[in-house]
């Protein structure tokens, strides 16, 4: 599959910090698309693939569980009905700072 920019995955969400811990991942279509490939990698702790979604048929992914506090990347490639897959899409980098408790009355 020969591709061009616009065939490529843009992410749409998160950005740069998320209070989130288990976050929603946005990205644009691609046309003629069968399904998405995400990655998701922690930076802060150098664990790969804390999230590796390899058949997704949405431009969403909300993480099943929380991710630990930290500084993440993540990257996604479309894939058609014959198998072409797309480049990787360029990075998108976000903080996962969780929400702070709240104050407590003692």
């Amino acid at each position: 599959m020969t591709t061009t920019e616009s065939e490529i995955p843009v992410f749409t969400s998160p950005t740069d910090g998320t209070s989130d811990l288990a976050p929603t991942i946005s990205w644009s279509a691609v046309p003629s698309t069968d399904h998405y490939d995400l990655w998701v990698r922690n930076l802060t702790s150098g664990v790969d693939q804390v999230i590796r979604e390899t058949n997704l048929a949405s431009t969403s992914y909300t993480a099943p569980s929380p991710l630990p506090e930290g500084h993440y990347s993540a990257w996604v490639r479309a894939i058609n009905t014959t198998g072409d897959v797309t480049s990787w899409s360029s990075a998108t980098q976000f903080f996962n700072v969780g929400t702070p408790a709240a104050p407590s009355v003692t």
